[in-house]
């Protein structure tokens, strides 16, 4: 059994994904599970209460953002390693064990995560860091995917990897952490709502000289975007609201203003632009509300149900 190992998953609306997902834990034999929801409007709550009665529960009130919510259950876990699971991924057989086997095999790593199968493709989950260039060419050239490189940043080489793989940093949909390097490192960055917690995560780990690499071996499903509504052609607001953030974090203050100001020119260039052409309403007010989130990141309203402003944004 895996008694070295908790696995923690935060939930938002998830009901009818989490059985899956729980499912495949315990059958890696699993028993220190930690699910955290975040004020879900579906019965998610009553639904793992229900069937997997052995589950750590926690039930927010309100949704206090990816974070935060994960910070909620590492401070609960003591002296194990941690894997973190997003409720529409699921692990198939042994996928844990191989991974938990990287970490053992590689004692100045981190963070392992698998291949991650999402619409019967290998997810591209394994990035280089976002460079302030290619950021500014994301802005540039009009924001019209989230996944343009520079937010993401660029998938290291060797994609679908055969083999180890060393990055700067994984999508955080599945990943294991070591528990000395997360007693080292600290816990995730709560002034992220959502998005980009996991990519500032893994940079902290590697300025400490930990290693973030892929274990191919082990074997992921990942739906994608299961909790949260997005646009096929736009990034969400809370996307660019992270991406700021991220470049006040990551970047120099010089890179950041910059960066900022560009945003805000570029949205509201376009949304005049697009003035006269009453079919783009939809586009030109979600450019202003880029424009705003330029100016100032730690806006409301955050538009998921319940939401409360992250205690970080107070100081």
């Amino acid at each position: 059994m895996n008694h070295n190992i908790a696995v923690v998953i935060v939930t938002f609306c998830s009901r009818d994904l989490i059985a899956q997902c729980l499912q495949s834990v315990i059958d890696e034999d699993v028993t220190d599970i930690w699910v955290v929801d975040n004020a879900s409007t579906d019965d998610t709550v009553d639904y793992v209460n229900t069937h997997f009665p052995q589950v750590n529960l926690i039930a927010n009130a309100e949704n206090i953002g990816f974070a935060a919510a994960n910070n909620m259950a590492i401070r609960q876990i003591e002296g194990k390693d941690i894997l973190f699971l997003n409720p529409d991924a699921w692990l198939t057989d042994g996928a844990l064990a191989a991974m938990r086997q990287a970490l053992e095999a590689n004692l100045d790593v981190a963070m392992v995560g698998p291949r991650v199968i999402r619409q019967g493709e290998v997810e591209p989950t394994l990035l280089e860091a976002p460079r302030f260039f290619t950021s500014w060419m994301f802005i540039l050239t009009g924001m019209r995917a989230m996944n343009t490189g520079g937010f993401a940043g660029k998938v290291v080489q060797g994609f679908p990897w055969r083999r180890v793989t060393e990055g700067e940093h994984i999508r955080g949909s599945c990943m294991l952490v070591r528990c000395k390097a997360l007693e080292e490192v600290g816990l995730m960055n709560e002034l992220f709502f959502l998005y980009f917690e996991e990519t500032e995560w893994c940079l902290r780990f590697r300025q400490h000289d930990w290693k973030i690499v892929i274990e191919p071996k082990a074997l992921a499903h990942h739906i994608g975007k299961a909790s949260v509504g997005t646009q096929n052609a736009l990034p969400s607001l809370e996307f660019m609201r992270s991406a700021v953030l991220f470049w006040k974090v990551n970047n120099t203050w010089v890179e950041h203003a910059f960066l900022r100001s560009t945003l805000f020119l570029m949205a509201l260039t376009k949304c005049l632009l697009l003035l006269p052409f009453s079919a783009e309403k939809h586009r030109r007010g979600w450019l202003l509300n880029v424009a705003g989130l330029a100016l100032n990141p730690f806006r409301m309203p955050i538009v998921y149900h319940q939401a409360r402003r992250p205690s970080a944004w107070m100081k």
